[in-house]
């Protein structure tokens, strides 16, 4: 008898299932902002699911950079037992899009920490988890942008990056490099096949490209030539990327990020940052994945979304022991926590 789609993943759901009810939750992650000691936090995190991980790292002398990496291990680990429960036929598009999505964060990171001159553990320490972090590692000492291109000669992002190089070079903008970045990664989604990871991946589109011209207007710089034409809002790019910040949101209200980008555009006139818009459709992902994931439980939503939430989890028990550990106060660790 020949399985269905939904059947097919009955086991991954019961994985994912499992796991859910182990998250950290809002409640926690107050009582771990107010505990007393980075001690304390890792005494708390040997008796969840985290312990095969922190117990290597538990010792006389607690080394935070081994801290971190047990979480990166832990996330790690959880992925790819996660993974190895999707069907075969989705296993490689999911691969795609969610580790190669990781590596391109971690490409625009190192690119913006070098470009800011930030030493090379300072980088790293802000790098998403990733399966290629010695390479990672390896960019994040580059001394300058022409050195990291060096450095990424025999993958596929050196060619993307290298053709950018004299435009960053002219401008010292950051702008062409990291949308050369983006349109490769928006290009290696071309051949999906998967409905559902096809519908996740236009969303991203769309966020890369209201990101992308925002970022354009504020800075003057006209934003055809950096617009990937796909997503959800493909018929509507033409008009968006017209005028000025107020004809973009404008042309959003008429789709569904209008009131997302209007709230993150208040905030940039306060603080100078697109931080919050980007936080803000973070958000809106996890809601579409909560929806589709309700709708259709046993399918690839239900997986995306406990590993967006693992994801969240792991970045914010770091950022409480990073905290603890330079004795920031409990109600500054909680603003900042995602």
């Amino acid at each position: 008898m020949k399985k269905t789609k939904d059947s097919a993943y009955a086991y991954a759901y019961g994985v994912v299932s499992s796991m859910t009810g182990k998250l950290v939750d809002e409640k926690t992650y107050d009582e771990l902002a107010r505990f007393r000691s980075v001690e304390e936090v890792l005494a708390f995190m040997e008796g969840t699911d985290y312990e095969h991980e922190i117990k290597k790292v538990v010792g006389k002398t607690i080394r935070i950079k081994d801290v971190e990496n047990a979480l990166k291990s832990h996330f790690i680990r959880v992925y790819e037992e996660i993974v190895s429960s999707i069907p075969d036929t989705d296993r490689a598009e999911f691969n795609k899009v969610i580790l190669e999505g990781f590596r391109s964060e971690n490409l625009k990171v190192v690119i913006r920490g070098i470009h800011s001159g930030l030493g090379s553990e300072k980088i790293i320490e802000t790098l998403e988890t990733s399966m290629d972090s010695k390479l990672m590692a390896e960019l994040a000492e580059s001394k300058d942008l022409e050195e990291f291109t060096e450095k990424l000669e025999g993958t596929e992002y050196h060619y993307v990056t290298k053709e950018e190089l004299e435009k960053y070079k002219e401008t010292g903008d950051l702008l062409p490099l990291e949308n050369a970045i983006d349109k490769h990664l928006v290009n290696s989604w071309s051949k999906i096949s998967c409905i559902e990871i096809k519908e996740f991946t236009d969303i991203r589109t769309d966020m890369i490209n209201i990101m992308t011209i925002l970022r354009c207007k504020i800075s003057d710089i006209p934003a055809k030539d950096y617009v990937i034409y796909g997503g959800t809002l493909k018929e509507h790019l033409k008009e968006i990327e017209k005028g000025d910040v107020k004809d973009v949101l404008s042309s959003l209200d008429k789709t569904s990020y209008g009131g997302v980008a209007r709230e993150a555009m208040n905030e940039y006139e306060k603080t100078g940052s697109l931080v919050t818009l980007e936080g803000k459709m973070e958000s809106d992902v996890m809601k579409y994945l909560k929806e589709n994931a309700m709708l259709k439980p046993l399918g690839i939503s239900s997986i995306m979304l406990f590993i967006n939430a693992k994801r969240r989890e792991v970045k914010n028990l770091n950022t409480i022991i990073v905290c603890k550990h330079y004795d920031i106060p409990a109600e500054e660790i909680k603003e900042i926590l995602m």
